[in-house]
């Protein structure tokens, strides 16, 4: 029979350390630790792999030392209400490797996902700080993901579930088919950030998100049956500040019936588009879209639209992929296809391969104010066509230069439009 000395339970209950031959290093050990231990108190597994599935008591620490790792193939870690998670590493296979409870919290963890969930919570109030979570996804064989792969076959960093949670300098990465998960409740999320993703990095869905120094980057397609996408906000508020998007195979943010603020918001080298609005209503300050694919910004039937003291620059010419048009192919900077709402102030288009601005309102009324935007460089300055209004166009303040003017007026037929996703394209 195991037995826990008296030495070690009264270590554990006055806080002190553990010498190392009374360390926690058996699953027997550690459950026996945990049933004894009362609210405030911490208990502190030594520098050992410890395999199976623990419950933290209310309002009790389980701590680790260097080295110390809990490893197991269900729930590893489930955090009861008040209860922390401190400086250890978790490694799960097929199950959650930690369940949030109620006003827990988790701190200086690694958490290794090979397969399930990495963080897990439903309807419940919690913090992260400092915790990097990892799948088993090898960055250089992408289509190790299976299509379509679900919580046991897929590696889920995070899934939060009608949960209000808040993490700080948390940093996720090699996981798939999607990233972090956010269906119902609240994140707000400073530092840290994600890559090397299959699928989607965060997908909110009817959610409430604030971002803050947010890197994103590095998002692959695989064998999914849609584009790969740095953010997806369906039906959610998503509010940013200073978020990087970055090396996307797909897109690198698409609002469906999304509202929000973005200030400082940078997208470059997603080949297939840097925003994408559809039915949505987002302004940007202080924006920077370089070298997208296909398109810089696309504001879509319903949308409203507004970017201020922003940039959108060197769109390269794109082939458009499955669920857009396969045989589209553009390189525009903003591109407006029957939004309800545009307001462009201090921006400028710069070296966009196609067309800088592509104005096109069949079958939608536009509201359109455009002040101080100047369009110079790359293939076409400014298009308006199949009903679109010039006038905005001839205003003084859309300035382009000489020889964009000439090959605007050249222009005798419509030019392609991107907006339209297939919604199989969308997870």
């Amino acid at each position: 029979m195991i037995r826990l000395s008296f030495l070690l339970v009264l270590a554990l209950a006055c806080g002190d350390s553990v010498p190392e031959d009374e360390a926690i290093c058996t699953s027997d050990e550690l459950l026996l630790a945990l049933s004894a231990a009362r609210a405030e108190e911490t208990v502190t597994v030594g520098a050992c792999e410890i395999t199976g599935s623990f419950a933290v008591p209310v309002s009790v620490t389980l701590a680790g030392t260097e080295g110390s790792v809990l490893r197991g193939t269900g729930d590893v870690v489930t955090l009861v209400n008040g209860a922390s998670l401190r400086g250890l590493d978790v490694v799960v296979t097929g199950g959650r490797g930690v369940v949030l409870g109620a006003s827990s919290s988790v701190v200086d963890v690694g958490i290794t996902v090979d397969g399930g969930i990495g963080v897990y919570a439903d309807g419940v109030t919690s913090t992260l700080t400092r915790v990097q979570v990892q799948g088993a996804l090898d960055p250089s064989d992408p289509d190790s993901i299976p299509a379509m792969a679900d919580e046991t076959t897929g590696h889920v960093l995070a899934s939060l579930q009608d949960a209000q949670t808040t993490f700080t300098e948390v940093s996720v990465s090699r996981g798939g088919p999607r990233g972090v998960v956010v269906q119902g409740g609240t994140l707000r999320w400073t530092r840290g950030g994600m890559e090397d993703v299959v699928g989607v990095g965060l997908l909110l869905e009817d959610a409430e998100a604030d971002l803050f120094d947010l890197n994103v980057s590095r998002l692959y397609a695989g064998v999914q049956p849609h584009p790969a996408y740095g953010v997806i906000a369906r039906g959610s508020r998503l509010s940013t500040t200073n978020l990087t998007l970055s090396e996307s195979e797909g897109m690198g943010l698409l609002a469906i019936d999304a509202t929000g603020e973005h200030t400082g918001l940078t997208a470059s080298a997603c080949a297939l588009g840097g925003v994408w609005l559809d039915a949505s209503d987002l302004s940007f300050t202080n924006a920077t879209l370089r070298a997208n694919g296909l398109v810089g910004v696309v504001a879509g039937e319903g949308a409203s639209l507004s970017m201020t003291d922003s940039l959108v620059e060197t769109t390269t010419m794109q082939l458009a992929a499955a669920g857009i048009d396969p045989t589209l192919e553009a390189g525009d900077g903003i591109q407006l296809d029957g939004a309800a709402s545009v307001t462009l102030e201090n921006v400028e288009l710069a070296d966009n391969a196609r067309v800088g601005l592509l104005i096109d309102e069949t079958g939608a009324t536009t509201t359109m104010m455009l002040t101080s935007v100047d369009i110079h460089g790359g293939g076409l300055g400014a298009i308006a066509q199949d009903g679109a209004t010039v006038m905005p166009l001839d205003s003084p303040e859309v300035t382009r230069t000489p020889d964009l003017v000439m090959r605007d007026d050249a222009v005798t037929s419509p030019l392609d439009l991107t907006s339209e996703l297939d919604p199989a394209a969308v997870p």
